[in-house]
């Protein structure tokens, strides 16, 4: 197994709090186009320790097929400027595997002082299952809360106008539109729940106007829709 770059342990640790085995290095020399992988970044990339040479070929050959003209293109940048890199795209492992990953470089020089490559570090950053189904249950959750908003708000507008559950997300639809926002924000405006809505003068004062200037769609579900409410609040 080749040297590390200098300082790599520290690196590694303030880089991953002490999670190694998802981080390695690695050299690219320039002249020659060699290339060095420590184990953790040959596993990174599905190889058992010492079972590959790296070339640039094979390098790039791992690349997602996506992310492929971004790498080659910054590898070709690095070779002609020879300047410090930081990059994060994703690669496919020996098994098929797609994983996410963060490559930083930066020069390394000869004992004369000459530029002669690139080292640093891969750190695979690909979620976990765990934070994969974090992630999912919290959209679900972000969802199920606007829905429930959205519900609330033509709860409110049907009490009011007395009108169909259809015509009422059509005027939350046309306030959305109207706003140059989604209707996920809009309902908030009309939530009972809120401190502004907690009277129902508050929800007529509201609804109103939403409503004002509406003209609401002809099709047969919302055909009995006054074109403007003229209902006052009751004290």
């Amino acid at each position: 197994m080749t040297t590390a770059p200098d300082e790599d342990s520290s690196v590694e640790q303030a880089l991953t709090g002490g999670a190694l085995q998802r981080v390695g290095w690695y050299r690219f020399y320039f002249a020659d186009e060699r290339w060095e992988w420590s184990e953790e970044v040959e596993q990174i990339h599905g190889y058992q320790p010492g079972t590959v040479t790296p070339t640039t070929e094979l390098v790039l050959s791992h690349k997602h097929p996506d992310d492929y003209p971004h790498i080659a293109a910054t590898l070709d940048d690095i070779r002609r400027t020879r300047k410090p890199f930081s990059t994060r795209h994703r690669i496919i492992t020996v098994q098929g595997d797609v994983r996410d990953v963060v490559v930083i470089g930066a020069r390394f020089h000869d004992n004369m002082g000459e530029i002669v490559g690139t080292q640093g570090f891969y750190l695979d950053v690909t979620p976990s299952a765990k934070q994969r189904q974090e992630s999912i249950t919290e959209a679900v959750a972000e969802i199920a809360d606007h829905r429930a908003a959205i519900e609330q708000a033509k709860g409110v507008l049907m009490y009011i106008y007395g009108i169909g559950p259809d015509a009422a997300f059509d005027i939350l639809k046309w306030r959305s539109q109207d706003a140059t926002s989604n209707c996920a924000r809009s309902p908030s405006n009309w939530s009972p729940t809120s401190s502004h809505s907690s009277t129902t003068k508050a929800l007529h004062c509201r609804a109103r106007r939403s409503t004002s200037c509406y003209s609401p769609p002809t099709n047969e579900s919302n055909a009995a829709v006054p074109k403007r409410a003229h209902l006052a609040p009751s004290d």
